[in-house]
Order: structure tokens, then C-alpha cells, then sequence
């Protein structure tokens, strides 16, 4: 994964990578397993990023239920 990331060894905070789907299910993953906070120092991920993340998440997953979810 080093020479996706230019070769540098680390993840840019806004870089290509936070764009992608696979990068996303990723980080949801890792949100599964451990804190916000960990997931952010490990990802290097701003907490807006990850939140947007989050988000994106959780309206797939509302939009598998087409009649809505009602309590």
C-alpha cells in the first residue's frame, strides 16, 4: 500500500484515499472494532472525516429500507 500513497508511508488527512468507497468501508470497519478516537490516530482522519464517513454509513444502510423505518 506504500506506493498508493506515493511512496511516502503515510496518509494524507484529505488525500485520495478519504474519497473512496473501499477506504470508507475500511474505516467503518475499523469504527466496528475500536473508538472514534482510534480510528482517527490510526487513520490519520480528521473527526469531520470520519463523521462524514458515518453518515454516508448510516444513509445506506436507511436507504435499504425503501418504505422507510418507522419506531
Amino acid at each position: 500500500m506504500q506506493e498508493a500513497r506515493g511512496g511516502h508511508g503515510a496518509l494524507g488527512g484529505a488525500g485520495v484515499w478519504t474519497h473512496t468507497a473501499l477506504f470508507e468501508a475500511l474505516v467503518i470497519d475499523g469504527l466496528k472494532e475500536a473508538s472514534i478516537s482510534a480510528v482517527l490516530r490510526l487513520m490519520g482522519l480528521s473527526w469531520n472525516a470520519i463523521n462524514g464517513m458515518m453518515q454516508r454509513a448510516v444513509r445506506r444502510g436507511l436507504d435499504l429500507y425503501p418504505g422507510g423505518i418507522t419506531r
